[in-house]
């Protein structure tokens, strides 16, 4: 069960029922709901493992933003 709830107002923005509670699962539930209610200002986590990346190896990720683009705000 996959659970992300609007500190604020306590509404509950992700409620889902993965088969197997990975990081990719965590990922599609939190995408879907950031398409549906907009990217949040902060996330709060509980520091699970599909959080932390601790039930695998951490790899190295090349992050790309293109020249002359500005961040997110």
């Amino acid at each position: 069960m996959v659970t992300g709830i609007d500190d604020h107002s306590r509404f509950v923005v992700i409620a889902a029922v993965v088969t197997v509670p990975s990081g990719r699962a965590v990922c599609s539930a939190f995408t879907a709901a950031m398409r549906r209610y907009g990217v949040p200002f902060e996330v709060l986590s509980d520091n699970g493992k599909q959080f932390t990346g601790r039930h695998i190896r951490p790899q190295p990720v090349a992050v790309h933003r293109p020249v002359g683009q500005r961040p997110v705000r």
